[in-house]
């Protein structure tokens, strides 16, 4: 477990802290915005997209925040991740994500992903 120290800042002391700091403030307000629109896209990506397309989502998502961090490329990425894991992050059951993965209509579209074993792999483009 990872130790955390936590501590309460008054609303007038952040304040006064982007009054000095307008370049701070613009980077926290971004942030929190961006974090909100992933939001909405979540729950937008659990009620209205189908298997597929929230698997797809996933994966693309994936691929742009590792590039941003220097851990993807537009090559690809390593995707440590088994079926039975992304199941859980998208919602699935076990047997839904295996159909995902290997269903006659998407063999072909996510084995060129690297995609359709319930091993981790390596995720291309």
């Amino acid at each position: 477990m990872t130790r955390i120290q936590v501590s309460e800042v008054l609303a007038s002391d952040i304040l006064v802290t982007f009054a000095k700091s307008p370049r701070l403030a613009t980077a926290i307000l971004r942030a929190a915005s961006r974090d909100e629109a992933m939001v909405v896209e979540h729950l937008v990506n659990l009620g209205r997209r189908s298997a597929e397309e929230r698997m797809a989502h996933l994966l693309l998502e994936l691929g742009a925040r590792l590039a941003l961090v220097g851990l993807g490329s537009k090559d690809g990425y390593a995707c440590p991740l088994t079926q039975y894991l992304l199941a859980d992050a998208l919602g699935l059951s076990a047997p839904s994500m295996s159909t995902v993965c290997s269903g006659s209509c998407a063999k072909q579209e996510w084995s060129a992903f690297g995609m359709g074993s319930s091993r981790s792999t390596t995720m291309t483009n």
